[in-house]
């Protein structure tokens, strides 16, 4: 073989060994098809039982359940803000649990509880509760 031999002024051994390699990545390459797949990541958790009323007087703690249903295969860190419908009535006379709670997969029964002082005065309120979840520290 004679590697002296030029095209246009370019070896051939260069012209064929770039031809070789190209033909070489266009066979390693080749995408022989091409799909699309949806993804989504879906609420893990679910609160699927809570008491429709609470009722005490003055002076006691209730405690109540709030079950929660955890659908994924990991354990979740839960708590939950409580909000009374008069705020001022909640900062005088109110004190909620802050617990937080280790949800493993399954059902969870979380009990959580109210306190109301022994000087507070009758009222009829509404209680609005949010929950919230994070990955538990390790």
């Amino acid at each position: 073989m004679n590697l002296k031999k030029t095209v246009k002024g370019v070896p051939v051994w260069f012209i064929t060994m770039s031809l070789i390699a190209i033909a070489s990545a266009t066979v390693a390459s080749y995408m022989f098809a091409r799909w699309t797949i949806p993804v989504t990541v879906l609420e893990p958790l679910e609160v699927v039982d809570y008491p429709e009323t609470l009722s005490l007087n003055a002076g006691e703690t209730l405690l109540f359940n709030i079950t929660v249903l955890n659908k994924a295969t990991v354990d979740y860190a839960v708590w939950f803000e409580f909000e009374l419908s008069d705020i001022e009535y909640q900062i005088d006379y109110v004190i909620f649990s802050q617990d937080t709670y280790s949800v493993v997969p399954g059902e969870n029964v979380l009990t959580a509880s109210i306190t109301v002082a022994p000087w507070a005065p009758p009222a009829e309120l509404e209680l609005e509760i949010s929950a919230f979840r994070a990955a538990p520290a390790p």
